[in-house]
């Protein structure tokens, strides 16, 4: 009896290292290619080389001759960038307002630290809303730039400044709700300073 316990014992061991050997093997097939393997500066350096759709060759045509079009596309673009720069100057007044509020911080901890990375995005959206607006000005200059990414990027940039501006208006719905209740510590000339 207890010679056949230790053999199923022994047995069940080898079983189990066999499978746990074969389920590491099929592991290790569906591994990566080694081109893929090169880490961050192998993919930054493959983002630098993007290549042209003749898509981009057609909008690039058609910006040439329609100059209205273009405008229009400056002039979105210019107006994206203002208002992040707006945004960002209106947060920056908000967490300097409210780094002296304890109540309010205690309540609401997550407020500035949302907000931060708010301004935080903005600032590195205005980095490719800018390079777009570049890119609409010398279309001319380089004809390797991928206009229809670049306007994709304005697009998802304006979207994302929407959607984040909507949670800025309801956090200062919010502050101005908990100052109001708190006795309005906070006047409204502050509050108008603010923003």
């Amino acid at each position: 009896m207890k010679n056949t316990t230790s053999n199923l014992f022994s047995l069940n061991t080898l079983f189990g290292l066999a499978v746990g050997i074969l389920i590491g093997f099929g592991f290790n097939m569906n591994s990566t290619q080694p081109e893929q393997l090169v880490g961050s500066i192998g993919r930054l350096d493959s983002k630098r080389n993007v290549s042209i759709t003749d898509n981009d060759i057609k909008l690039r045509n058609e910006l040439i001759t329609d100059t209205l079009r273009l405008t229009q596309y400056k002039n979105y673009t210019t107006f994206i960038y203002y208002k992040s720069l707006r945004n960002t100057v209106d947060i920056n007044k908000v967490s300097e307002l409210l780094s002296d509020e304890k109540a309010y911080n205690e309540a609401f901890p997550q407020t500035i630290s949302s907000l931060l990375q708010y301004r935080d995005y903005l600032n590195y959206a205005r980095a490719d809303l800018l390079s777009a607006f570049q890119a609409l000005e010398n279309q001319n200059a380089d004809e390797k730039l991928p206009i229809i990414e670049y306007l994709n990027n304005v697009q998802n940039a304006a979207g994302r400044i929407q959607n984040y501006e909507s949670i800025l208006v309801n956090n200062l719905i919010e502050m101005e709700a908990f100052f109001e209740q708190q006795g309005g510590e906070v006047s409204q000339n502050e509050s108008a300073k603010c923003l």
